[in-house]
């Protein structure tokens, strides 16, 4: 499986900004001229609302899961082209939350769609016979059972990162960002995620497991 690319900062841009001039302020638009600010703020504005629903149904279905993943992408993504709009909230706490999220999604989906796999292929090697499923099988459990432990791991990292969000108000501070796109009193409090200590004991002697079968 091809490794996800590692979490990446946004660069640090020189010269004039695109939509704010150099002195930080967003641009005046010329009479019947669209800005890329125009294009951002209901881009955004509707990924934000399609993943608040999306977020809102029963994440213990992986096909939800899957969806909640897609919309956080596609913010994140959409963050990045954009970020140069707005004030310095926007790149250095608003795009750091939503990338850790999606983060932990990813690895949720990296889970589901192994899991599916491993038990495809163990499946085949119990069709060509005893000796080759004998061979392979402490090494496939081994794996199956680590992604059957990290795929509900994360979808409650997830669950408590969302819950977070909603209570300090990263939503409604970043809906509001977008509506006051120059405002730089805006201090959100992006959430930390779930610790991750509790379950890596666990996962590591899943592995571990694995090796030594």
């Amino acid at each position: 499986m091809p490794a996800r690319r590692g979490r990446q900062r946004l660069p640090v841009r020189r010269g004039p900004l695109r939509g704010r001039d150099r002195g930080g302020r967003p641009q005046a638009a010329r009479p019947g001229l669209r800005t890329l600010l125009d294009l951002a703020r209901p881009l955004l504005t509707g990924l934000l609302q399609q993943l608040d629903e999306a977020a809102g149904r029963n994440l213990e279905d992986d096909t939800h899961l899957h969806q909640v993943r897609i919309f956080g992408k596609r913010l994140r993504y959409a963050m990045e082209v954009f970020a140069d709009c707005f004030a310095p909230a926007f790149r250095e706490q608003f795009y750091p939350a939503v990338e850790e999220m999606q983060e932990v999604l990813g690895n949720a989906n990296d889970s589901y769609v192994a899991r599916g796999r491993l038990e495809a292929l163990a499946a085949r090697l119990r069709a060509l016979g005893p000796a080759e499923w004998k061979r392979y099988r402490p090494g496939l459990e081994g794996l199956l059972q680590f992604h059957e432990t990290r795929l509900p791991y994360e979808r409650q990292r997830f669950l408590e990162w969302w819950a977070r969000w909603r209570r300090s108000g990263g939503e409604a501070a970043l809906l509001a960002l977008l509506k006051n796109p120059g405002d730089t009193s805006v201090e959100p409090a992006a959430p930390q995620l779930a610790p991750t200590a509790p379950a890596a004991a666990p996962l590591a002697n899943v592995m571990a497991s694995a090796e030594k079968a």
